[in-house]
């Protein structure tokens, strides 16, 4: 029996060209913290140890925490204060990405819909941000007052798509709430 639908939010409950999007991102947090915080360099060095730390398979640690640690191990852009630094961009600049995303107007009907048929929703979108920067996004998609029993962030999972873990580690916890 189904208990639960499982929904990306990019290009399914919110228009968002992929592209253009991590292009202005990366843009936009260079920018931030090179004038913010004086770091050079910043946004190659944000890729690189988010690459790493989406590819590290370990139930151990939140992604959002390998990233932080391969941030402040970086020879690339040396900081000790990365955390306080991308908590800064995601609340000052960050919203300022909000042209990028807009609303699809079916996905509020779609979601009344499987709440009527009793299914739970899950936004399973790939956890490459924190949870403020994906509740902005459900913000942008005219959904942050919806109840969803999951969204994932980079602080809340271990394992990315492709990957079945992360599949599995968002089907446990639906599980684990019981939620019919």
């Amino acid at each position: 029996m189904i208990k639960a639908v499982l929904l990306d939010l990019d290009n399914t409950l919110l228009k968002n060209p992929d592209l253009a999007f991590a292009t202005a991102f990366l843009q936009a947090l260079d920018n931030f913290l090179r004038r913010k915080y004086r770091l050079v360099g910043a946004g190659s060095a944000f890729r690189t140890a988010l690459h790493h730390s989406l590819h590290e398979n370990r139930f151990d640690q939140t992604i959002h925490t390998r990233l932080l640690t391969q941030l402040n191990n970086s020879e690339q852009c040396p900081h000790s204060g990365w955390d306080k630094a991308l908590q800064s961009f995601y609340e000052e600049e960050y919203p300022q990405l909000l042209g990028f995303g807009s609303p699809i107007h079916e996905a509020r009907t779609i979601l009344s819909r499987l709440q009527e048929m009793g299914l739970a929703q899950v936004i399973a979108t790939n956890p490459l941000y924190p949870e403020i920067a994906v509740h902005k996004r459900l913000h942008w998609a005219g959904l942050s007052d919806h109840k969803f029993a999951l969204v994932t962030h980079s602080g809340n999972m271990h394992f990315s798509k492709p990957n079945s873990a992360y599949f599995a580690e968002i089907l446990a916890r639906v599980d684990r709430k019981n939620v019919v």
